[in-house]
Parts: structure tokens; C-alpha cells; sequence
């Protein structure tokens, strides 16, 4: 059996299991330099990937702000990367601040029902034949690093999917995935349901980009939050649009709309000007093209 034919079987082993975005997600973490380029990555790493959102470290406040701006670039750089229009992260978080303060961090996010499950999970024992079948199964990957993380998701995988049944799981309303019994649907669908309320504010905020919250309200039932990450999201959008094209005068107005909540009739040459300074700020801290290293194992697709 060649080592194509051995990806293939790996690639649709993993799918199979319910883990293949799992593994997508920490090839990212592992080529996360090729990704994004030396420069930046000198200056932010990321540290892991919960329900879909990669979290990154930042050098400094500063870089947090920046990158954070260049959030959608990121994602489709991660999107050139491992060849997938659906990629299993869906957003990122940048963090200010040195690892081991994240760290600390994560370890108190992780106490009260995450402690339960890891206990349950410690008590787990899996067979030889488990053993065996994820050594197989790993055995294609030539990338250290990234062996060790995807063997690590196969014994939890293996363990928590015998916790499932144990526990009254139920299938997920809308994908038929195994999901807690307080929950209608699962971690995956309900990011996806927020996800397209978030679409549908931003369509709303193209239309009224001057639009205040409590109006927004009058349109489509949401909270603040969601509000807030919905325009920061259109606004980083127009901003790369306008990156590659400053002389469109729709865009740049609809953007200076956004940033100063302005309606149309009080959109001034100035505003626009600062709108022009603001781009050309963000502008700076462009990412380079996707250049995966030569001693790099590309992820699996």
C-alpha cells in the first residue's frame, strides 16, 4: 500500500471518528509560522482551539489590536493553507500577554464540568486493539509534533466516545451529532446558528451602517455582544476591500459610517480623510503570501 493511499485512509479514518477538524486545527497550530509568515509569528503564537476558535497569543496590546483587525486575512490564509473553503476554525481571539499567563488562565477555565469530564476520562481504559488500531492510524503522519497532538485527540476521542455511552447523549437536532442531554444542539451546530445571526446583522449594518444597537434590535433579536462582533467583523472586511482598492468612494463611505456612526447626510470630506488614515494605518501590517517551508509536512485534506 503506497503513502497516498495510506493518507486517504487516514483522512477518511479520521472523519469517520469525528475528528478530522480536530486534526485540521492542530496542523494550523503546528504550521502556524508558514501560515502566517515569520514576522508575525515572531510576534504571536497560538495556544489552542476551543469550539471552533483559535486563540492566539500576542506580544503586546498592540499587536493584539493589529492583528486582531486582520482577523478575516488570517482566516483565509488558514483557508489557502490547508485547501478547505470550510475550514474547522471559524474565528480567532488574540490575547495580550505572555504564555504562561494564558496558561494560568486556561487551568481555571478548565475547573468545574471540564475537571468532571477529565476525571471520567481518567477512568477510561482502552484496549490493545484501541491501542493498536491509533498507532495504525498515525503511522502516515511524518511531522513529530503533529503525530503526538493527533495521538493525544485519538486516546481522548476513544475514551470520551465510551464516556458517551455511558451518559444520556442524544442525537444533535440539526446534524444528528451526539450532544449533552441539557443541550438541544451541539457545540458545532449552536457556533453555526450564531454565526449566521451575525451574517444577517451584517447585512443589515451594509444596508444602515450608522445603525446604533437599540435599532438594530427593532430588525433582529441579538445581544450586544453579537452586535458589537458582527460590525467589527464588516468593518475588518471593508477594510481589506478598500486595501485593495482606496478610490472605491461607496465602500469608503459606507466604512466611515461604521467607525463614526455617521448617517449619510452628515458624512463629511474630513471624516472620509480620517477614514483614508485609518486604512492606511492597517495597511501596514499586511501578511505575506502562503510559503508553506520546504521541511514542512503540509496537512492532511
Amino acid at each position: 500500500m503506497n503513502v497516498h493511499s495510506l493518507k486517504d485512509i487516514l483522512s477518511g479514518t479520521l472523519k469517520q471518528i469525528g475528528i478530522k477538524e480536530k486534526y485540521n486545527s492542530q496542523s494550523v497550530i503546528v504550521h502556524w509560522g508558514s501560515i502566517v509568515g515569520q514576522d508575525i509569528a515572531s510576534q504571536a503564537y497560538p495556544t489552542h482551539v476551543r469550539n471552533q476558535i483559535l486563540f492566539v497569543a500576542a506580544s503586546s496590546p498592540v499587536w493584539a489590536h493589529h492583528l486582531s483587525m486582520m482577523k478575516e486575512q488570517i482566516l483565509e490564509k488558514i483557508r489557502q493553507f490547508t485547501g478547505q473553503k470550510q475550514v474547522s476554525i471559524k474565528d480567532i481571539r488574540f490575547h495580550a500577554g505572555k504564555l504562561p499567563a494564558l496558561q494560568e488562565f486556561q487551568n481555571r477555565e478548565n475547573s468545574g464540568q471540564d475537571l468532571e469530564i477529565r476525571q471520567k476520562l481518567r477512568c477510561i481504559q482502552l484496549d490493545r486493539e484501541n491501542l493498536s488500531q491509533i498507532q495504525d492510524m498515525i503511522t502516515v503522519i511524518k511531522d513529530q509534533e503533529l503525530r503526538s497532538r493527533v495521538e493525544r485527540i485519538l486516546l481522548k476521542e476513544w475514551k470520551w466516545k465510551k464516556v458517551k455511552q455511558q451518559e444520556s447523549y442524544h442525537p444533535c437536532r440539526q446534524c444528528g451529532a451526539l450532544c449533552p442531554p441539557e443541550n438541544v444542539c451541539c457545540t458545532v451546530c449552536m457556533i453555526d446558528q450564531k454565526q449566521k445571526k451575525r451574517g444577517k446583522i451584517r447585512e443589515i449594518l451594509s444596508q444602515l451602517p450608522w445603525m446604533e444597537y437599540t435599532e438594530c434590535r427593532k430588525y433582529i433579536e441579538c445581544d450586544f455582544f453579537e452586535f458589537i462582533q458582527a460590525k467589527h467583523e464588516l468593518i475588518q472586511s471593508l477594510t481589506v476591500q478598500l486595501e485593495q482598492n482606496p478610490d472605491n468612494q461607496v465602500k469608503l463611505s459606507a466604512l466611515a459610517m461604521l467607525i463614526y456612526r455617521v448617517e449619510p447626510a452628515s458624512l463629511s470630506g474630513e471624516t472620509l480623510e480620517k477614514t483614508l488614515k485609518y486604512i492606511n494605518r492597517m495597511g501596514k501590517y499586511h501578511l505575506p503570501a502562503v510559503r508553506p517551508s520546504q521541511n514542512a509536512s503540509a496537512p492532511q485534506k
